[in-house]
């Protein structure tokens, strides 16, 4: 799993990387990696509070309950105050 930071003058890619041996690529395995990548990039305590997290639409992966209560569980912990997460429209992901 792959996330791309681009916040004021920070640019940088965070890699998650796990053999089909240690788990899936479901809900579960998604929110333990972002998890991951939110308490290891420290990012939180740099922005103003706002995250915006784009991901396709993927229902076992991204477009889910668990998702949702992770971001949940952030706010709740006061590592943002306000998360968007938006998708792009179907069909516009790739250029031709």
């Amino acid at each position: 799993m792959g996330v791309h930071v681009v916040s004021g003058d920070i640019s940088r890619g965070y890699f998650h990387i796990w053999s089909e041996d240690e788990g899936g690529r479901g809900s579960d395995e998604i929110v333990s990696a972002l998890l991951a990548f939110v308490n290891a990039s420290k990012l939180s305590t740099s922005c103003d509070g706002h995250l915006i997290a784009w991901s396709d639409s993927c229902a076992g992966q991204n477009e889910n309950f668990v998702v949702i209560c992770l971001w949940q569980l952030l706010i709740l912990q006061k590592k943002y105050a306000q998360i968007e997460h938006k998708f792009p429209e179907p069909g516009h992901s790739f250029l031709i």
